[in-house]
């Protein structure tokens, strides 16, 4: 998927916003009481054909909505295929709670996608498992990715692409096993309940909250080794 996007997508995305932006220079230019008459006319010109191949590109649609059904299409497998190991059991699921996070979406499209990928298998897997019974828990997921589920130890540099490698006692796994792992112990962790529960509504509060409880936790794993 994301080689797909990368490939295809990105490439008429960034034609479209640079066509976009040279469209935004020339009006800036145009509404300049500066700018010559015999200039301006040609900038009418060139802005109308430039809106013109931006509405026309229907190479860059058809792309999109091709990339979408993919999407669509991997995210309906991926539902049906856990829906259909957890069939008959007791499982619990606990998915990060996206409507809480605030992402930093950075200027890649490929990102805004991933974002919005996620949420969408979210909330189509909550209502499929709800649908039929099966509980559901929704965490908040910061500090997920940096966290060492051993330690307790928030480090950036714990993490490196796909590989985490806690700064402190040495703890090393696959990143995502890592993140799935400190998203299943913090669904069951009554501190963290009980932080969420009480800065519901302060996002700030809440990761600053939950920052200072693992670094308690932290202190007391390092008091217990040395």
């Amino acid at each position: 998927m994301g080689e797909v996007h990368d490939e295809k997508v990105l490439p008429e995305d960034k034609k479209l916003n640079n066509l976009r932006n040279l469209m935004k220079r020339y009006q800036k230019e145009l509404r300049n009481k500066n700018t010559h008459p015999i200039r301006k006319e040609y900038l009418r010109k060139k802005i109308c054909h430039i809106n013109t191949m931006i509405q026309q590109n229907k190479k860059a649609n058809r792309i999109r909505r091709s990339y979408k059904h993919l999407q669509e299409v991997e995210l309906s497998n991926s539902i049906k295929s856990y829906f259909k190991e957890i069939k008959g059991t007791e499982t619990t699921t606990v998915i990060e709670d996206i409507n809480i996070i605030e992402f930093d979406r950075g200027k890649k499209n490929n990102r805004r996608d991933s974002m919005w990928a996620r949420g969408k298998l979210h909330r189509k897997l909550e209502e499929l498992l709800s649908w039929h019974g099966y509980k559901v828990i929704k965490i908040d997921p910061a500090y997920t990715s940096k966290l060492c589920p051993i330690c307790n130890n928030i480090d950036n540099d714990n993490r490196n692409g796909k590989n985490f490698k806690c700064t402190c006692c040495g703890h090393t796994t696959d990143a995502d096993y890592n993140a799935s792992i400190n998203i299943r112990n913090r669904a069951f962790d009554t501190e963290v309940f009980d932080i969420v529960e009480k800065y519901k509504y302060s996002t700030k509060k809440r990761h600053t909250a939950l920052k200072e409880l693992y670094e308690e936790r932290h202190k007391t794993y390092i008091n217990t080794v040395a």
